[in-house]
């Protein structure tokens, strides 16, 4: 949902908060290639190489938040 509020917010004439909402929505194929890595029988040598780091999902989600809630704060 971070690339629809960036198409939005890029609609609204904000282009800095929509290239920060672009950026995130970018996170979503790190996880996609976590998930595919643990779901796939046989791994891919590719998606071996890709380790889950749950402090990059923490900070990812923590910094997502954050400069939501201060575009909210701050409008």
């Amino acid at each position: 949902w971070a690339f629809f509020l960036a198409i939005a917010f890029w609609h609204h004439g904000q282009p800095l908060m929509s290239s920060l909402m672009a950026l995130f929505s970018l996170f979503i194929f790190y996880f996609l290639f976590i998930i595919l890595e643990h779901t796939l029988v046989n791994g891919v040598a590719l998606l071996s190489k890709i380790k889950p780091n749950p402090l990059i999902f923490n900070l990812g989600s923590l910094l997502f938040y954050i400069i939501l809630m201060s575009y909210l704060t701050f409008l």
